[in-house]
């Protein structure tokens, strides 16, 4: 009998044929007799990575963004963590939850389409940049649900030039004008745009360093204040309008 303990073991035929100095082809013929293919041993070209969990070795091509195979099927891979921190911030537990419905349906409506075309904004009413125009909400949106305002109304819509409407969002001008211009709104919508862009000027936000401005990430968030921080920043005039949502 063959003692299969002391047969040699090789990656590959490859091997086995060069080890042997014979075709790889020929040796197909010899496996389980003259030495043992075991496709589990690593190459020597391997490249081995150090498991940033349980600080292990690993292959690089069975390692997924810097974590072994077994920590990232117990969950510590980057995709698992994506998926557990997408299930932490559902509902209320999101920091911009509000009242759990959705926020950006008015964006998908052939309303919000019309709108856009019919006031066909090509220049920033702040800085008269002419590129890259967004349409801002002077009374947000997700105020404007609460406070019964129509989301259409041409006199709450400014053209910003992104990098702008980045910085409203940023020092939370959204919010904290929204005491004053929600109460010009309600006495006259007309001057609402004019205004506003007054108070802009005011805080130098057409002076502010865009550049040092973190990512797209930070605008998105910003933009949707949850209850506490809401509570936070105006807590007399915010909470009988989240009395009325409750």
């Amino acid at each position: 009998m063959f003692n299969l303990a002391s047969k040699p073991v090789f990656r590959t035929f490859q091997e086995a044929g060069s080890f042997y100095k014979k075709d790889f082809r020929t040796m197909k013929k010899f496996e389980g007799t003259l030495f043992i293919i075991d496709k589990t041993i690593p190459s020597i070209h391997t490249k081995w990575v150090i498991c940033k969990h349980c600080g292990e070795q690993s292959p690089k091509s069975k390692a997924r963004a810097g974590y072994c195979k077994d920590c990232t099927i117990q969950g510590f891979g980057k995709k698992n963590q994506g998926k557990l921190i997408s299930e932490k911030y559902k509902g209320i537990g999101n920091p911009n939850y509000l009242h759990g419905n959705a926020i950006s349906t008015e964006y998908q409506t052939n309303n919000w389409y019309k709108l856009k075309k019919d006031l066909n904004i090509t220049k920033c009413f702040l800085t008269g940049i002419e590129n890259n125009i967004d349409y801002h909400h002077i009374i947000p949106r997700w105020f404007c649900k609460i406070a019964n305002i129509d989301v259409y109304d041409k006199n709450n819509i400014i053209g910003l030039n992104h990098e702008y409407h980045k910085v409203i969002h940023h020092l939370q001008l959204d919010v904290l004008l929204l005491p004053t211009l929600y109460f010009l709104y309600k006495k006259d919508a007309l001057q609402l745009q004019s205004h506003f862009v007054h108070l802009l000027q005011l805080h130098k936000v057409h002076q502010y360093p865009v550049h040092q401005l973190q990512s797209l990430n930070l605008f998105q968030v910003a933009r949707y204040p949850g209850k506490k921080k809401l509570l936070n920043l105006l807590p007399e005039f915010f909470q009988p309008f989240l009395d009325q949502m409750e």
